[in-house]
């Protein structure tokens, strides 16, 4: 068995495979703001809250008792690259889009925050035909921090809206370590 990835924190790295829900807060400030349920069990385990007013695209990770996590920015002029930080505003690592045929895929670099190896997490999206666009169904695999697959969830739907594909329903994440 591989030893579990936790990038973001040691607890949110699942032994069992597990599929969330993201779907979007009716009447939210921004419009953007999401909650992170279990599929099985129906158990939040995140909220992602958007600020409407930053020029930044700011956008925070957090746990169900409202503690911060990550807090993910789009830099202006960044070529629509993100940044992750901690809490304190450290620098976690980067998401970087890459345009491939049908599809949005991330890359980035990213350090296990207990073993300190460096990692390259990928994510790939898929985009079934869908009419409402304010839910989306995440794949996350044993072993992998699930605050991480979170905001790459989050990084692929506002890319895949960014390049004018809003039909994305089902997010599905690959990661290569």
């Amino acid at each position: 068995m591989t030893l579990p990835i936790a990038v973001l924190h040691p607890n949110v790295a699942v032994s069992v495979p597990v599929t969330f829900h993201m779907q979007r807060k009716a009447w939210s400030w921004s419009g953007n703001d999401f909650t992170v349920q279990d599929v099985q069990t129906g158990t939040a385990f995140f909220k992602l809250k958007d600020n409407a007013l930053s020029c930044r695209q700011t956008k925070t990770l957090l746990d169900m008792h409202g503690a911060t996590i990550a807090i993910m920015e789009e830099l202006i002029f960044s070529m629509r690259r993100h940044e992750v930080y901690s809490p304190t505003m450290t620098k976690w690592f980067e998401i970087a889009p890459q345009m491939v045929v049908f599809a949005t895929q991330l890359s980035s670099f990213a350090t296990d925050c207990v073993t300190r190896r460096r990692h390259s997490p990928r994510g790939q999206n898929f985009k079934p035909f869908e009419l409402f666009h304010n839910e989306y169904y995440v794949d996350i695999a044993p072993g992998v921090d699930m605050a991480l697959i979170v905001s790459f969830a989050w990084h692929l739907k506002k890319r895949s809206k960014i390049d004018n594909d809003e039909r994305i329903q089902l997010l599905e994440i690959l990661l290569y370590f």
